[in-house]
């Protein structure tokens, strides 16, 4: 378990990033998945989409594979899961980005090359966004590249 204090980093920065702003609005609004979540009704989970289920499971996986590295257990497994969920994520919403964008009111990219996706996204991410996809990158790297039996 070499890298323990990353993995910690990592999954905290995961599950904090669902209380800060992700989006900026052209209102000067901003979302924060937070205050999507807490006006959820739970009470029927089967009628949640699957989409929004697979979104919150990143952030509780960063929570689980924070407190397990903290006790000294974080399988390599679970790390890697963890970091996954929100690349796939990523590239789901990449992919469906302009039904999506269209839907919330926001411009598109022009092009969809990668620097007309970056300029976008400096524009509209959120310092939420930027954690949450900052820590499942550093925590793929650490998962794939850490000599240990545990991560």
């Amino acid at each position: 378990m070499k890298q323990k204090s990353l993995v910690i980093v990592c999954g905290v920065a995961i599950a904090a990033s669902l209380f800060l702003p992700w989006v900026k609005l052209p209102t000067a609004e901003s979302i924060v998945p937070w205050d999507r979540v807490k006006d959820t009704d739970w009470a029927n989970l089967a009628d949640q989409p699957p989409l929004l289920l697979t979104y919150l499971a990143s952030f509780a996986l960063g929570v689980l594979v924070a407190l397990l590295a903290v006790i000294g257990w974080a399988p390599r497994f679970l790390s890697l899961i963890t970091a996954l969920l929100p690349v796939a994520l990523a590239g789901y919403v990449w992919l469906k980005a302009r039904e999506v964008l269209t839907g919330l009111d926001l411009t598109p990219p022009a092009s969809e090359t990668l620097s007309a996706a970056y300029d976008w996204i400096v524009q509209v991410g959120g310092l939420g966004f930027y954690i949450w996809a900052g820590g499942a990158a550093l925590l793929l790297l650490v998962a794939l590249l850490d000599g240990g039996d545990r991560v």
